[in-house]
């Protein structure tokens, strides 16, 4: 008898619920609502000139939104600049491809250089899973190669989360709640 009852709390634990059922316990939480009716961005270059308190130049950062039959394709740059490169040195590239009617993310792909090493990658948003690529290229050394697959979804890229927010009619208190991947994890 003793067995049937820890089996039991076992099996209708939270946790376990979760393992059984394939959700995490942060799942419910998430936002569900459809686009808001705030329109849709319109296709535009963004340029951002970064710095240390507005005294010196830091970097650069330029955005580009581009509508490509029915998808929505952002692509960025940034990187440091000045006095900021010649003390860190650090560049930046991104491509994000998004369902431009619901605003989910399909596929990103991420790649930043530091003055040490080159970090990669590759992430494809499927209807019930984020598989990742991750490559990690130093200056000195092997490269390696990591894949991982959450098993959560939705889960949206930063272009994404920021088109989705800026489409809802937010009233002060709104809370919205979505996950998002910015590299290689949600």
């Amino acid at each position: 008898m003793r067995l049937v009852i820890i089996i039991l709390c076992l099996l209708l634990s939270p946790g376990t619920y979760a393992q059984i059922t394939g959700l995490a316990a942060w799942a419910g939480l998430v936002t569900k609502s459809p686009l808001g009716s705030f329109p849709l961005l319109t296709p535009c270059r963004i340029e951002y000139d970064l710095s240390w308190n507005n005294l010196v130049s830091a970097g650069t950062a330029k955005i580009r939104f581009q509508d490509l039959d029915g998808l929505w394709v952002a692509r960025a740059e940034a990187g440091t600049n000045g006095l900021a490169r010649a003390l860190w040195r650090y560049d930046c590239t991104m491509a994000s491809v998004l369902d431009s009617t619901v605003l989910r993310s399909l596929y990103m792909e991420h790649s930043e250089t530091d003055s040490d090493e080159t970090v990669s990658y590759r992430v494809q948003f499927r209807p019930g899973d984020v598989v990742t690529e991750a490559k990690v290229s130093p200056k000195k050394g092997a490269s390696s190669l990591k894949y991982s697959i959450c098993p959560y979804a939705p889960v949206d890229d930063l272009q994404s989360a920021i088109l989705y927010l800026r489409s809802q009619p937010l009233a002060a208190g709104d809370v919205i709640t979505r996950v998002i991947q910015p590299f290689d994890r949600p």
